[in-house]
């Protein structure tokens, strides 16, 4: 049943999910050396990169598609099968791997031009080489690969939870009834683009979908390349009525990041 602690239990484990991506893409960032960056192929390291990344999160992969599952049985939706949810999450991990490899490449890219115009303008090749050894300038380099890959990690669960959800969605008759839960980023305004404005509203799945799902671009807190928004839509039916009041997940956003850090 959607209970507000279950609700609070699921936000959760998707954090725990996306923050364990993130530290295993940063781990991966951090085992390349300055003189790989530089030097090195950008194609054929960027598709390394992509390699690695999808195989050190395969646990991720199949817990993601696991909570999809179980959360859409626990808010009264029609579950897809493990064999139907797998061949969501094989989808997503196609469109994953273009994205991640490209984005790859244009962060190891921008490096090698960064160092390429020093050369130019008479950096020699042996203070390149000084360079390249320094702790301090692996760590910028890393960090700043780490800083434009590590987004994609978690893009990765989340797409695979809601499309495993949304076909989940669109096999379920009925009405569904919008669950707001609110943490610091909760949007507020009017119906048409706002999250705490629709919290208890009920509507069939097509209404809802014609209006915006949660995550939609409509909503002030995922409009403009924020994806903020953790707000439910529930079969009517399944409802606690401790859920008809907004959901604080504050707490569970970070216990969620905590256990992550714990056990990654």
């Amino acid at each position: 049943m959607a209970s507000a602690n279950a609700i609070r239990k699921h936000i959760e484990n998707v954090e725990a999910l996306k923050e364990a991506s993130r530290i295993r893409i940063d781990r991966l960032m951090r085992q390349l050396t300055p003189e790989e960056i530089i030097r090195g192929n950008a194609v054929r390291l960027a598709r390394r990169l992509t390699n690695d990344a999808g195989n050190a999160m395969l646990g991720e992969i199949a817990d993601a598609m696991a909570e999809a599952r179980s959360w859409a049985k626990a808010t009264g939706l029609q579950p897809l099968t493990q064999r139907e949810a797998r061949a969501i999450a094989e989808e997503v991990m196609k469109d994953w791997r273009v994205a991640f490899e490209a984005q790859a490449r244009r962060a190891i890219k921008d490096l090698q031009e960064q160092f390429r115009r020093g050369l130019k303008k008479g950096l020699s090749g042996d203070a390149l080489d000084k360079v390249l050894k320094r702790e301090k300038i692996a760590e910028k380099m890393q960090d700043e690969l780490a800083r434009k890959t590590k987004p994609l990690g978690p893009s990765m669960t989340n797409d695979i939870g809601k499309r495993v959800r949304d076909e989940s969605l669109g096999r379920t008759p009925g009405k569904f009834t919008w669950v707001t839960t609110e943490d610091d980023h909760v949007c507020e305004d009017t119906f048409d683009t706002a999250c705490a404005d629709r919290h208890g509203e009920e509507m069939t799945i097509k209404e809802w979908r014609a209006v915006g799902l949660p995550g939609s671009p409509v909503l002030l807190c995922s409009s403009f390349g924020r994806i903020q928004c953790r707000c439910e839509i529930v079969a009517s039916g399944s409802r606690d009525p401790d859920t008809f009041e907004k959901v604080n997940v504050k707490d569970a956003i970070k216990k969620g990041k905590d256990r992550a850090r714990d056990e990654t």
